[in-house]
């Protein structure tokens, strides 16, 4: 999980990019920023999920579990 926020992640890519990374590593940022433009570039920049705030805890973890699913290549994280 990234803070997008945090200006040292700012440029997000730099760790999202998916060819930079380990092939089992999920990168799930997390912002205040709300706008679509926000979102696809943060998605575009290689991040598995991108999240606002304020957002709970549960919301947090079905996420995660989602992205482990995926990762696992289960459609349903349950």
């Amino acid at each position: 999980m990234h803070n997008a926020g945090d200006e040292r992640v700012r440029g997000a890519g730099a760790h999202a990019r998916r060819g930079t990374r380990p092939g089992h590593t999920q990168i799930m940022l997390l912002s205040g920023r709300t706008k679509d433009e926000d979102v696809e570039q943060g998605l575009m920049l290689g991040a598995d999920a991108y999240m606002f705030k304020p957002f709970s805890l549960v919301n947090v973890e079905m996420k995660v579990a989602e992205l482990l699913a995926r990762r696992a290549g289960r459609a349903d994280p349950g």
